[in-house]
């Protein structure tokens, strides 16, 4: 598996960064989960949810550059 912070590197945006993790979460057998419009969503929600077998994994895709606002960090703590 490549160095994860080489595949953080070399992304631009937030965008680039989630579409390499749904590529290679689906190219792995893994299900993905991504709200296309999050108006009317509940803020905060993470941006993937991630199932496969025995596994659920909720995440929150952020730049380097990125913050988690208010609400996102409720998430992350729970």
């Amino acid at each position: 598996m490549a160095n994860p912070k080489a595949i953080i590197a070399k992304h631009t945006t937030e965008a680039e960064f989630q579409a390499d993790i749904v590529a290679f979460a689906k190219a792995h057998g893994w299900m993905v989960y991504h709200t296309l419009d999050s108006r009317g969503s509940d803020p905060g929600f993470p941006d993937l949810v991630l199932a496969r077998i025995g596994y659920r994994i909720f995440a929150e895709v952020k730049s380097e550059k990125g913050r988690l606002t208010a609400m996102q960090k409720v998430w992350a703590d729970e």
